[in-house]
């Protein structure tokens, strides 16, 4: 399992649901939802778990807050305008 804390559930879910996995519709407005992928893997979404158990937290500032890697199984020369990243880029994903 790969648990993300999320400012904002559904930037977040309509973000990785470009990536592939399937978000059960609704889950939006909830505070945790768990995707099952294809591979076996489960990702969590999660805006609450973190304040509840630790209200004196500060968030990350500045810099990479993550890091997730995706890896495709093809192995060619794709142009950068056709690029599996770039509808997200277009789309206004912010770094």
């Amino acid at each position: 399992m790969v648990g993300l804390m999320v400012r904002d559930m559904a930037a977040s879910l309509e973000f990785y649901q470009r990536l592939g996995p399937d978000v059960p519709e609704g889950s939006e407005a909830k505070e945790f939802v768990e995707v099952r992928m294809e591979s076996g893997v489960t990702i969590s979404f999660d805006t609450v778990f973190a304040d509840m158990y630790d209200p004196d937290r500060k968030r990350p500032s500045g810099g990479y807050q993550m890091m997730p890697e995706f890896f495709h199984s093809a192995r060619v020369e794709i142009p950068r305008a056709e690029q599996p990243g770039r509808p997200l880029i277009n789309s206004g994903c912010r770094r």
